[in-house]
C-alpha cells in the first residue's frame, strides 16, 4: 500500500504541472493548433468553450489569428514556391502552361467567389490548393487578405447568434 501511494505521488506531481502548463498557454495552443489544423481545432476550441475551459472572445481571437496567418502562410508558399514548383513539375500533375493560363484567367475573373467557396468548405480540404493557388497566380495580397478577413468576421457573426 505503501509503495503503491509513493508511485502514484511521484507521477501525480509531474501530471499536475503539465496540466498546470497546459491551462496557462490553452490561448497559444489553440493559436499553433489552428495553423496546424484549423477545422479540428475549432471545433475542440467550441467544446473548449461550452465546457467552460476558455472563455469566448480570447479563443475567437486565437482560432481567428490562427486561421489567417495559416491562409496567409499558403499563400506566400504559392507566391514564392508555386511557379517553379509547376514549371518543374507541372508536366507530372497534368499542369501545361496553357492549362496554368486557363485558370490564372477564370481565377482572376472569379477569385473572390472561389476563396470564399473555399473558406466554406474547409472541411472538405480544398482551402489550402485554392489558398496555394490564389498566390501562385499572384493575386493582389490586400484584395487577398480583405476577402479572408471578411469571411472570418462573417462567419464569426453567424457562429455568436
Amino acid at each position: 500500500m505503501m509503495m503503491a501511494s509513493i508511485v502514484y505521488s511521484s507521477i501525480s506531481e509531474p501530471m499536475e504541472a503539465f496540466a498546470d502548463l497546459l491551462m496557462h498557454s490553452r490561448y497559444v495552443l489553440l493559436f499553433m493548433g489552428t495553423l496546424l489544423e484549423g477545422p479540428v481545432v475549432m471545433l475542440a476550441g467550441g467544446v473548449l468553450w461550452h465546457v467552460g475551459v476558455v472563455q469566448f472572445f480570447p479563443a475567437l481571437m486565437a482560432l481567428f489569428g490562427g486561421d489567417i496567418v495559416a491562409d496567409v502562410i499558403w499563400y506566400n508558399i504559392g507566391y514564392f514556391a508555386g511557379r517553379p514548383f509547376v514549371r518543374r513539375y507541372g508536366y507530372w500533375f497534368g499542369f501545361a502552361p496553357d492549362t496554368v493560363e486557363k485558370v490564372e484567367r477564370r481565377f482572376q475573373w472569379y477569385h473572390s467567389r472561389i476563396l470564399i467557396i473555399s473558406k466554406l468548405t474547409m472541411g472538405f480540404g480544398l482551402a489550402v490548393p485554392i489558398l496555394t493557388v490564389a498566390g501562385l497566380l499572384r493575386t493582389p495580397f490586400y484584395r487577398f487578405l480583405t476577402i479572408i478577413i471578411d469571411y472570418q468576421y462573417v462567419f464569426i457573426s453567424l457562429i455568436r447568434h
